[in-house]
């Protein structure tokens, strides 16, 4: 989060590049012994997580896109 308030680029890379390792440590690591039915809802889950960090990525650098009028 702090990245997107920082007006250098490299910073929302990098933190998004974390996140994107931590999520698939969790999903391909820490969630090889479960469950299927757990290992599903965790991709949904996981799935939820990145549209939203993609919308809040587009809000907070200005890349919204507008409709063509």
């Amino acid at each position: 989060m702090i990245g997107f308030r920082l007006p250098d680029k490299s910073y929302r890379m990098s933190g998004l590049g974390v996140f994107s390792i931590l999520l698939l440590k969790i999903l391909f690591v820490d969630l090889a012994a479960a469950e299927t039915i757990y290992r599903i809802l965790s991709f949904a889950v996981a799935g939820a997580i990145l549209l939203l960090a993609s919308f809040g990525y587009a809000k907070f650098t200005g890349k919204e896109s507008k409709p063509k009028t």
